[in-house]
């Protein structure tokens, strides 16, 4: 039997197909599912939405907060006519999310209130457990703020290493979606601008819209160069590669992901 070959024409587009959705009271539960549903309804996907038991919670605040999320997720779905299903566990929470994150496409969780000391050492140790176990994508929320559009307009980071070549492929469904894609590469140095110009030579292929842009750190850190971009120019969604360098590095000599998990100002897309 002779192998065809995919034309241009004939390679299906990457797609988006399942949702996973993480629902926690503690991180901006409602800018989460906004952001879920949003992405769940532009690619016609299936959403899941995923609520923890609390440990120890069983009547309290938290676990009545937990239960009024499960209702909103279930009436928001049914509106927008999505399918959707409910699922809840109970244990250790990283394990479980990280297996569950496995069998969907993408995982959109929320950033904790670095402000509050009791939640944020556990949820900023979930995200980033997660991003490191699961091995699938997923997109960050920040712990506030309501992001009723997200993938319009996406700033990739691009430094041709393999996590930002991970997390531009996992992105090329929203990338391809999106009506304006920004690569910026940081303190670009010489010899660098062949790896960007077949980047974009390789997204112009996939059919997407983009430029290039080029930014000095000049003193301030690559995570807080990132950001400070993708706010000039309106970003609503950072599409980067999540720790190139180990976890315990970049917490000792500060790195771009520690950065950009704990300052988030806007969405974010990280692959690891």
């Amino acid at each position: 039997m002779s192998r065809k070959r995919l034309t241009q024409q004939s390679r299906p587009l990457a797609s988006i197909k399942s949702v996973l959705v993480h629902l926690d009271p503690r991180a901006n539960a409602q800018g989460v599912l906004e952001v879920a549903l949003g992405l769940a309804r532009r690619h016609r996907a299936q959403i899941a939405g995923l609520g923890m038991a609390p440990k120890g919670a069983r009547g309290s605040r938290l676990a009545e907060q937990a239960r009024t999320l499960e209702q909103t997720f279930r009436t928001q779905a049914m509106q927008l006519q999505l399918s959707h299903e409910w699922l809840e566990m109970a244990g250790d929470d990283e394990a479980i999310l990280a297996l569950a994150s496995r069998t969907h496409d993408m995982l959109v969780l929320g950033q904790g209130d670095p402000n509050e000391r009791k939640s944020w050492p556990q949820l900023h140790n979930l995200l980033e457990g997660v991003l490191l176990k699961s091995g699938h994508p997923l997109i960050a929320v920040p712990h506030l703020g309501s992001f009723p559009s997200v993938g319009d307009r996406i700033l990739v980071a691009w430094n041709g290493a393999r996590e930002a070549a991970r997390a531009l492929e996992d992105a090329m469904p929203i990338l391809e979606n999106a009506e304006q894609v920004t690569v910026l590469t940081v303190d670009l140095r010489s010899g660098d601008a062949l790896s960007v110009n077949r980047l974009v030579g390789l997204l112009e292929r996939h059919g997407v819209n983009v430029s290039t842009e080029g930014a000095r750190s000049s003193g301030r850190s690559i995570g807080e160069t990132l950001l400070a971009n993708a706010q000039r120019i309106g970003s609503d969604l950072l599409v980067m590669g999540g720790y190139g360098h180990s976890p315990i590095r970049e917490h000792l000599f500060g790195g771009a992901t520690c950065y950009v998990i704990e300052h988030m100002n806007v969405p974010v897309l990280l692959s690891h």
